[in-house]
């Protein structure tokens, strides 16, 4: 079923990635890292997933803008009767960068917080950077950058605060020569972007004893993907993102901006998407015997995701989406939709 609410963003000025994140998944440690395996002695009985927008005042110490919240809490059990089970759990993060229009602000997954049991759990971190299938995390070091920050870049290539603008500039041309970099100011062949993306996992040991249940819970703050476009009606036309846009949430949009237009301003809609893979719950035995997800978001604002079953409204803020005896065969992308004014300067651009 395509329910109310997912976006493909259409003639988008911005048009930038977005962080997505995954559910717990089976793993083992293997001289390359981490892998994900199959793990089929132990349940995934229930997961609870919520996926937040806060509203947050802008100042000159907050930047990233509004606040986008996943919290995620388990419950597995080992097969009763079994042996204990010993495993590597892993949390993956798909592979993520930072977009030449970026306009996000930093680009780095804060506050990540394991509990097992309510006990605090302090995962391991491992940070990788590629450009396309290229591996360059040991060069990035090499050059004294800090890949999951990506040299503390936020936008400026010239800012103090980016560690490529203080690179002496033969440096600075061989990374660019690699690949590693690209010329993020038109006219200035001295100012680099970062052009590597990140793949961040964390992982720790867990101990599953037999029939007995063991609660997990995470929570992290997400960096959302941004785009914006100037009409509703171009929004399902864009193929870039798989949504569900129906026509209701069209025409609701619509009007928000025909009610903004009073005055002659020119309204804008603003999306931002927070993505999740649920599809490495199938590394466990399978189905999730009890699946909710929770989406809140801000009151006159729009949520659209797209779900096989009903969603329900609990609240003015709140949309929940349930199933039994789920197995995902795809990922989600919630998309959290405003509609503000246009900013000095925008103008159309062709898809």
């Amino acid at each position: 079923m395509r329910l109310p609410a997912l976006p493909r963003l259409a003639a988008a000025l911005a048009f930038l990635p977005a962080a997505s994140f995954a559910n717990d998944a089976a793993a083992e440690t293997a001289a390359g890292g981490i892998r994900l395996r199959e793990e089929r002695r132990v349940t995934m009985r229930k997961e609870r997933l919520v996926i937040s927008r806060t509203k947050v005042a802008r100042t000159a110490a907050v930047t990233q803008g509004d606040r986008y919240h996943v919290s995620v809490s388990y419950e597995f059990m080992a097969d009763a009767g079994g042996p204990e089970v010993r495993t590597e759990v892993a949390f993956p993060l798909p592979e993520y960068g930072y977009g030449f229009l970026d306009l996000a602000g930093t680009r780095r997954i804060d506050g990540f917080k394991v509990e097992v049991d309510g006990r605090p759990v302090q995962p391991t971190k491992v940070v990788r950077a590629y450009v396309a299938q290229r591996e360059v995390t040991k060069q990035l070091a090499a050059a004294g950058l800090d890949a999951e920050t990506f040299a503390g870049f936020t936008g400026d290539a010239k800012a103090p605060g980016y560690a490529v603008a203080r690179l002496p500039r033969p440096q600075r041309e061989a990374l660019l020569a690699e690949g590693l970099l690209y010329p993020e100011v038109i006219g200035d062949p001295f100012a680099f972007g970062p052009n590597w993306s990140v793949v961040v996992t964390y992982h720790w040991r867990q101990l599953f004893p037999a029939g007995k249940v063991v609660r997990v819970r995470h929570e992290y703050d997400a960096v959302p993907g941004l785009a914006y476009d100037f009409s509703a009606k171009e929004l399902p036309r864009d193929g870039r993102l798989k949504g569900c846009f129906d026509a209701p949430l069209v025409e609701a949009v619509e009007a928000a901006q025909r009610r903004r237009a009073e005055g002659g301003k020119l309204p804008l809609v603003y999306l931002h998407w927070v993505g999740y893979v649920l599809t490495t719950a199938n590394t466990w035995k399978t189905p999730i015997e009890d699946f909710e997800l929770d989406v809140d978001f801000p009151e006159g604002e729009f949520v659209s995701f797209c779900w096989d079953g009903p969603v329900e409204r609990v609240g003015k803020t709140r949309l929940r989406a349930a199933r039994k005896d789920f197995v995902p065969a795809e990922e989600l992308k919630v998309y959290f939709l405003e509609v503000g004014e246009r900013p000095p300067g925008a103008k159309r651009q062709k898809p």
